[in-house]
């Protein structure tokens, strides 16, 4: 796959590299700007995607001489909104799904997917063996507990039964209290599905939300927007502040916006949501999930599955009320009692995990304003805390605020509905909804339209009774949050078996000789010459993350790659756009303190080494073996 404009990857590349501006990354651009990322993003990845299913279909299909397979294979852009067409309307199908990591991976992962929910379903494996699955309000949960080779593929079967529904209907039940999938055990309130404890140490997971500020010239503008019903004010509202007395005095404060989080007191302790109505507890392919719901709009689903020893939270949320008058700033508590006195750990863009310390700043004197609000975070991927008995970390599929205001808790910052603008560039209230906004002036009023949005995702707890052991059991999970498996679809239209069409071996692209700690962050073809690649490789764990995985490791670029051997390598900066050696040359020189050795010091040939969180880029050319 070619860097280059030619690339049938070039326009989702393109898209998310604008998407990376600050504007695109944090929400802070304004309504038509967003529309405008989210349009190059699927216009990007619906090429790319018809691109991608066109090379596994040609990878793994046995007899498709007339191409009719490969038009019908395709990923579905929206099942994270449970829509698929194939899935839903096909009889019988079959589902690719594919391991975009350069690892196995032998953890369970679970695939849901929109089916006829008023009949039964047949799931079978590449060896037209059945595999267990269950069905619960018109969908199909499958539990990939099979190892799925690296950059690979595992193919099931997916046919509807002529009875109605029954045997694979979800089991429920309201009597489960202690749950033990093999790793874990969890206790929960029989009633609301509060969880008690998991593995016999207490834990709490709930939801809350903090008022959001609204400066007084801002009052009168705010009560007249939530007065009117699917109507809301969005052009900016707010007066310019000094600036030297921004976050001090209430009455000087900016308000809450796309910029700032500004509580409605600095100190404020966030309201919870109570949880309202009962539990339901349902088991059957090997996963069990307990439903609950908290306050009107936040629906959280706990997933345990078999021998994983971390819980998932799908959660919902929205549209976020704000017929009050008062703007919400919506967050997910995590709660033990792990004494980590002060301290936390946030990753740096997913990658090394950085010390904070509660109402601390290392590199200079920190005058506190806002308790709440200037201890928060980014967290790309996970934050943890630890002690010297446990830690708790908290991974997401998403970026998020975060912060542990109180010993033992982790916070996170889910979603947020404003009714008023911080008069930091954006000049819109951050209010979206979900029929968009009218024109800006000359040719509209810049006005929102419709109900709140509603937000889907999912986060992850994992606990040990190890101490100090945070960053380990973050990392364990960081990367598959970051990059799920990937389910692609085909029709059966004359109801074959998996091994009638499909070849006989799933395809790999990478090879098992990785050690570890590394991964293969990229892989693509390079310019025209025949077998070049470009190879990004990458150390995935910090110095004292893990006491085996934080050692430097060595990667042959000769056995990389499936199927090939090496003809010639390059390194090249991290970006790509020049050799490093060139680059080392011209690098600017600050003294003998603190000078590193050799970046390829260790290198023993075209086996390159890697310490923690070194990230190495090379141009390789291969040929087929």
């Amino acid at each position: 796959m070619s860097t280059g404009e030619e690339s049938e990857l070039y326009m989702l590349d393109a898209a998310v590299a604008v998407v990376q501006h600050h504007d695109g990354v944090s929400g802070t651009s304004k309504q038509h700007v967003a529309f405008d990322y989210a349009k190059r993003l699927d216009i990007g990845f619906k090429k790319a995607a018809s691109y991608v299913s066109g090379v596994l279909a040609r990878s793994l299909l046995k007899d498709d001489p007339q191409g009719d397979a490969q038009a019908s294979f395709q990923v579905c852009q929206d099942l994270n909104e449970t829509v698929c067409e194939i899935s839903s309307t096909s009889d019988d199908f079959f589902m690719v799904v594919y391991n975009g990591l350069s690892h196995t991976r032998s953890e369970g992962e679970l695939i849901k997917l929109p089916v006829d929910g008023s009949f039964d379903y047949e799931v079978f494996d590449e060896d037209d063996n059945p595999v267990d699955s269950s069905i619960s309000g018109g969908e199909l949960y499958l539990f990939v507990n099979k190892e799925v080779p690296p950059m690979g593929t595992c193919i099931y079967r997916v046919k509807k039964l002529a009875g109605r529904l029954s045997s694979k209907q979800r089991k429920q039940s309201k009597s489960i209290k202690v749950i033990d999938n093999g790793k874990l055990t969890v206790t929960f309130c029989e009633k609301t599905g509060a969880i008690r404890t998991v593995n016999d140490r207490e834990v709490s997971v709930d939801w809350a939300f903090y008022k959001s500020f609204v400066a007084p010239d801002d009052l009168t503008k705010k009560t007249q927007a939530a007065a009117i019903p699917n109507k809301h004010e969005c052009l900016g509202n707010n007066v310019q502040i000094d600036e030297a007395d921004d976050l001090k005095a209430p009455s000087d404060r900016r308000s809450s916006g796309a910029y700032l989080f500004v509580p409605s007191e600095a100190d404020e302790k966030p309201e919870p949501y109570g949880i309202e109505g009962d539990a339901i507890f349902s088991f059957g392919g090997g996963v069990t999930t307990v439903e609950s719901r908290f306050g009107n709009y936040i629906k959280q689903t706990a997933r345990i599955y078999d021998n994983a020893e971390f819980i998932d939270f799908e959660y919902t949320i929205g549209p976020i009320d704000i017929s009050d008058g008062v703007g919400k700033e919506v967050i997910m508590k995590f709660s033990t009692d792990i004494n980590n006195d002060k301290v936390f750990y946030t990753d740096a863009n997913a990658r090394e995990f950085v010390k904070r310390k509660l109402n601390t700043k290392e590199t200079y004197e920190y005058e506190l304003f806002q308790p709440v609000a200037g201890n928060y975070y980014p967290v790309v991927g996970g934050i943890f805390i630890e002690d010297e008995f446990a830690s708790m970390a908290v991974m997401s599929d998403r970026t998020h605020g975060g912060s542990s205001l109180n010993d033992g808790e982790i916070e996170l910052m889910m979603m947020r509905r404003l009714l008023a603008d911080d008069n930091y560039g954006v000049g819109e209230v951050l209010n979206e909804t979900n029929a968009g906004m009218t024109p800006y002036p000359p040719y509209g009023d810049a006005v929102r339209e419709g109900e709140g949005i509603v937000v889907s995702g999912v986060t992850r707890l994992a606990i040990s009774n190890t101490g100090n052991d945070g960053a380990r059991i973050a990392r364990n999970s960081m990367e598959k949050m970051y990059s799920p498996l990937v389910p692609f679809f085909l029709p059966n239209l004359k109801s074959q078996t998996v091994s009638e069409v499909f070849k006989s071996h799933p395809i790999t692209l990478v090879t098992e000789n990785i050690p570890l700690q590394l991964s293969v962050v990229t892989l693509q073809r390079k310019g025209t010459e025949e077998g070049s690649f470009f190879i990004r490789v990458a150390h995935m764990y910090g110095m004292g993350d893990d006491e085996q995985l934080s050692l430097g490791a060595y990667i042959d670029l000769g056995e990389i790659v499936s199927g090939t051997s090496l003809v010639s390598f390059q390194e090249l900066t991290l970006s790509g756009n020049q050799l490093r050696k060139d680059a080392e040359k011209t690098k600017m020189k600050w003294g003998d303190d603190g000078f590193a050795p050799k970046y390829d010091a260790k290198d023993e040939g075209s086996k390159i080494f890697l310490e923690a969180m070194d990230v190495r880029t090379f141009r390789v050319v291969l040929r087929d073996t």
